[in-house]
């Protein structure tokens, strides 16, 4: 199994760079928070790290989850207990996908009224199946990868003016 990644995993990689030698920081979410609190404290943190740096920051995720396209492919990341196509949209009784969007919310709010800051909540933006894809194993992106990251880094970086 891939190793998870959330928000305090990308703060304590982040603190092992000398972030004064970078003039922009991209941190990417996953959906892997146990909640809104739990990634907006690191994404809290990682902005502090960045500004007292004079490093502007953009931060982005979570992804919707969607229906499972490949089911052997998420049996494989996310074991046998994955059994249908709605897996990710019924997991925690509903929970889980609601939680992903609450995150992405709470991301894209971050950025009002702080500088040199630029956030993008994917899930807050874009919805399954309306305007985002479904995925291989319902989470990851990869169907309409490039078209995301090309928006939200454009529109991160009109923000900030770089």
């Amino acid at each position: 199994f891939p190793v998870t990644i959330y928000g305090r995993v990308v703060l304590e990689n982040l603190k092992g760079f000398n972030i004064s030698d970078f003039s922009l920081v991209v941190a990417i979410f996953g959906g892997n928070d146990s909640s809104v609190e739990s990634a907006t404290s690191a994404l809290l943190e990682i902005y502090n790290l960045c500004n007292s740096s004079g490093v502007k920051l953009i931060a982005i995720g979570p992804p919707p989850a969607t229906r499972i396209e490949n089911l052997e492919t998420a049996k494989r990341i996310f074991g046998d207990s994955v059994n249908s196509s709605d897996w990710h949209l019924k997991r925690d009784e509903g929970r889980y996908p609601k939680r992903r969007i609450n995150i992405a919310i709470a991301m894209d709010q971050f950025d009002d009224n702080r500088s040199d800051v630029a956030t993008y909540g994917i899930a807050a933006r874009k919805t399954w199946p309306e305007t985002y894809p479904a995925q291989p194993d319902g989470v990851h992106c990869v169907n309409g990868a490039q078209q995301i990251v090309e928006e939200a880094m454009r529109e991160c970086m009109q923000k900030l003016k770089i």
